[in-house]
């Protein structure tokens, strides 16, 4: 179970098989080589555009209601999306 911050970053509250009330995210984990993990184990970006992802410091994730987490986007230490072009 995660709880949102006040600058929606997620924090682990508990672990549960049942579905959270209230506030709560349910999301799932997964065992990784012996360790629980949530999301992707690596982030695909275009060719030539790595240094964009090199402040890289917390993940976005899009929780489904089965609790499968989609990573959509990297952000820096101050939260900023990385990659994203200005318009």
């Amino acid at each position: 179970m995660l709880a949102l911050d006040a600058q929606d970053r997620a924090r682990l509250t508990g672990v549960s098989d049942t579905p959270p009330g209230g506030e709560a995210v349910a999301m799932r984990i997964r065992q990784r080589d012996g360790r629980p993990t949530i999301g992707p184990n690596a982030f695909f970006f275009q060719e030539g555009t790595a240094e964009r992802y090199e402040a890289a410091r917390w993940g976005e994730f899009r929780v489904a209601p089965d609790g499968s987490a989609l990573l959509t986007h990297l952000r820096d230490a101050e939260l900023n999306r990385l990659g994203e072009q200005l318009r």
